[in-house]
């Protein structure tokens, strides 16, 4: 096991006792002593929970191996229980409530699932998913490392995308790259062919439907691509997207824009100077947009581009845009640094999440964040967001049957909106009922709650 305490060596940075801006870091969520090692991904769930997977055995001191989930005030939700026997490196959340999980483990529950298992939501093991084999292999001849699956990504229709270091699945050709049916079989149809020629770090479904890999990829297929690959929902390249980073690089992350273009990061040691911003807005095309003003000074591990159009990066790095910040920084929409967006972070933070009241959940290998203790996990506050009146924080509660009621002690001066949706849905939430608020108690109700389990939310603004 990697341990972050022990990697920290004891360095605590000079901000830590000092820093005026912890109250960003959401009070409510207290992890108290967190994971013993780095988490490597924070999920939020639809009901307020959130699922952490990393490299980590222990969570507030109990028992949590590489995967656990929290509620929705840090604390650990000991009705999931799972058995995996190795590290989880990413998780994906179907529609069901179904959860995909990837990493180098080799069992669940003591059933051979080698790299790759679905979860049911109390973090059994989905006998339904059977991928057979796995992924095995290394791609790469002289890897130390054993192979990995680094990410995952769910199609509309159910088909699972996968990218890592493995080489084979259930002893076909699967390089750094595969889609999975939604029963865990290989979907053949899907036009991979030869692969990737070097890891895939990370795939993605655009709102157009096309397919995105990021890595360390030079060619797809036979294709020549740099670090980054656009295909059409069949498997084939679409050459019209052609960015290129040079040498010795890797694209991490990559967020899309609403207008087409998209955010790019990563690392590079390449010599001729090629991506040493580590982050970049890409055209359409993959070319580089120059009026982009963002840079870092190290790592971009990931990038969220928020509602407002702002762009929240983190990873290893001290300086955004020539300015302090300690591995997290906000970036308005044209790349120039959000000077109101403080929350440093004394070691690495590997992805940013947001939950569906727009908080910010960060997870990494980090002790300190906003000069406050919170060890692999910690949610902020976005400080551009309306304050939530402390009597409408009950947030999202559930229904199954019946007629949904919750009074509510309303603050004037704020609307309320209830909300609900399909607690086995990652779709909209839907308007219920609305308020104004007097001062005076109004109760909230859903007449129709009848059958399937909901759950609900009351919007303040």
């Amino acid at each position: 096991m990697i341990n972050a305490r022990g990697l920290l060596s004891g360095l605590l940075l000079l901000w830590l006792g000092t820093s005026s801006w912890g109250n960003l870091l959401d009070p409510v969520f207290n992890s108290g002593p967190g994971t013993d090692s780095f988490v490597e991904q924070v999920l939020p769930l639809p009901d307020g929970k959130a699922l952490i997977c990393g490299a980590f055995n222990h969570y507030n001191n109990e028992d949590a191996w590489w995967l656990a989930r929290l509620n929705e005030d840090g604390t650990l939700d000991k009705s999931f229980r799972h058995y995996v026997n190795n590290w989880v490196r990413h998780m994906t959340l179907q529609p069901d409530g179904k959860i995909i999980i990837g990493g180098a483990f080799s069992a669940v529950e003591g059933q051979p699932r080698n790299l790759i298992a679905r979860l049911n939501m109390d973090g059994s093991l989905d006998g339904s998913f059977n991928p057979g084999t796995g992924f095995e292999q290394k791609l790469v001849d002289g890897d130390p490392n054993p192979p990995y699956v680094f990410w995952t990504a769910l199609q509309p229709d159910g088909k699972i995308l996968v990218t890592g270091s493995f080489a084979l699945f259930n002893g076909q050709t699967a390089h750094a790259m595969a889609r999975l049916n939604p029963d865990g079989s290989l979907d053949t149809s899907f036009q991979m062919g030869a692969g990737l020629d070097s890891w895939g770090r990370s795939v993605q479904v655009l709102p157009n439907n096309e397919i995105l890999f990021t890595g360390w990829m030079t060619s797809y297929n036979g294709f020549s691509c740099n670090r980054m690959v656009m295909m059409n929902g069949d498997g084939t390249p679409d050459g019209s997207f052609r960015p290129y980073f040079g040498d010795k690089t890797s694209i991490y992350c990559a967020a899309p824009l609403p207008n087409g273009q998209m955010i790019a990061s990563g690392h590079t040691k390449n010599e001729q100077g090629l991506f040493s911003r580590k982050i970049l807005r890409l055209n359409a095309d993959g070319t580089e947009d120059s009026s982009f003003l963002g840079h870092t000074s190290d790592r971009t591990e990931c990038v969220v581009i928020q509602p407002s159009g702002k762009i929240l990066v983190s990873g290893w790095f001290y300086y955004v845009d020539d300015v302090f910040r300690g591995n997290l920084a906000r970036l308005n929409a044209d790349g120039s640094i959000d000077p109101m967006f403080v929350a440093d972070a004394d070691f690495f933070i590997w992805t940013i999440a947001l939950d569906y009241r727009g908080r910010i959940l960060v997870s990494g290998g980090f002790q300190h964040i906003g000069g406050q203790a919170r060890w692999g996990v910690a949610r902020l506050i976005d400080p551009d967001a309306p304050p939530i009146p402390a009597a409408a924080r009950f947030t999202t509660m559930s229904c199954k049957g019946g007629i949904f009621e919750a009074p509510v002690q309303t603050e004037a001066g704020h609307k309320y909106t209830l909300e609900c949706r399909d607690a086995l849905s990652n779709g909209s939430w839907i308007f219920v009922q609305s308020s104004d608020g007097t001062g005076n108690e109004v109760v909230f109700r859903d007449p129709g709650a009848t059958g399937a389990a909901r759950f609900y939310r009351l919007r303040t603004e």
